[in-house]
């Protein structure tokens, strides 16, 4: 017996019931059927409607066990779902500490975020079913890009910039997304930043189709520079090496305020607007980037 086996098995006793009538393999199905560029907090009626009646005749603590045995299928299922991605090294090892994380958040007992959905359940269930893959500072969701709409947000500059983006990637879709995870803040660092964009760099050199690397987190809002300047790097690495940013809009509500009593203060007087901007880092360069870094990191120091 596994040690995943039989982690099931004991949180299967009591819950005999439950099992009984709704099957983690059938909910498992219903997860891969999701389409590849669906958001991965999406969920289609017939499992929305499963979770949602697990939790109202079995209530929330075993709706929390059925999802635990679920991540545990899904990671004891790795090697063959990992087949068709081509996970390069780093990433793998990504996968490794993740996973760690989530067996052990299984084990606790006391652990209750799986007992409802939210946000880091559904961000577990995406690593655990490969929707998206964990690569540092970051996850990674594949097939995903950024709207057209920028065209419009900053004036005929950024228009201008957008249609020469568009000319230079081939198109808006097929590009890695990043997302932050709250579950894995401790590699919220500039190690962890630089793991990131390594780990997307090898990854595009595998996935020929993938366009580059897009995000919209608060924290690439270049205003950053003097508000939080400890946060600039996150933003300056690409900056300085063939990623474009677009401007979106102001957005107190994006986080930015949430944990900073400084940039709450700054808002509240009127002296800071948080602000989203996208970025763009289109494949070629991305690589070009990662492959220097590399040759230069080998140099001798006192070259």
């Amino acid at each position: 017996m596994t040690a995943s086996s039989q982690l099931i098995t004991e949180l299967s006793t009591g819950s005999e019931a439950l099992l009984a009538k709704h099957s983690p393999q059938a909910v498992i199905g219903m997860l891969d059927a999701i389409g590849k560029t669906e958001h991965y907090h999406h969920a289609s009626d017939e499992l929305a409607a499963t979770w949602a009646s697990i939790t109202q005749e079995f209530g929330s603590k075993e709706f929390g066990v059925f999802q635990r045995i679920v991540m545990l299928h899904l990671m004891d299922d790795f090697e063959a779902r990992a087949k068709k991605f081509h996970y390069v090294d780093g990433v793998r090892q990504c996968f490794e500490t993740s996973f760690a994380r989530i067996r052990s958040n299984i084990e606790d007992p006391e652990f209750a975020d799986y007992d409802s959905v939210n946000d880091l359940l559904m961000k577990d269930l995406a690593l655990c079913r490969h929707v998206m893959f964990p690569a540092g500072a970051q996850v990674v969701q594949a097939h995903s890009g950024f709207s057209r709409s920028l065209m419009v947000h900053g004036g005929i500059s950024q228009f201008c910039r957008v249609l020469w983006l568009l000319a230079k990637t081939g198109g808006n879709s097929e590009f890695y997304f990043y997302h932050t995870h709250q579950a894995e803040l401790d590699h919220f660092t500039p190690q962890g930043w630089l793991a990131l964009y390594l780990n997307v760099a090898d990854m595009l050199k595998v996935t020929p189709d993938c366009r580059g690397l897009v995000s919209t987190p608060w924290f690439l809002d270049p205003a950053l520079k003097d508000v939080s300047p400890r946060l600039a790097y996150i933003r300056e690495q690409p900056e300085q090496n063939g990623a474009s940013f677009f401007r979106i809009a102001p957005n107190p509500d994006s986080g930015a305020l949430a944990k900073s009593a400084t940039r709450r203060r700054l808002y509240e007087e009127g002296k800071y607007v948080p602000t989203e901007y996208c970025m763009v880092w289109p494949r070629k360069a991305m690589i070009r980037w990662a492959e220097k870094h590399r040759a230069q990191a080998s140099l001798p120091k006192n070259h």
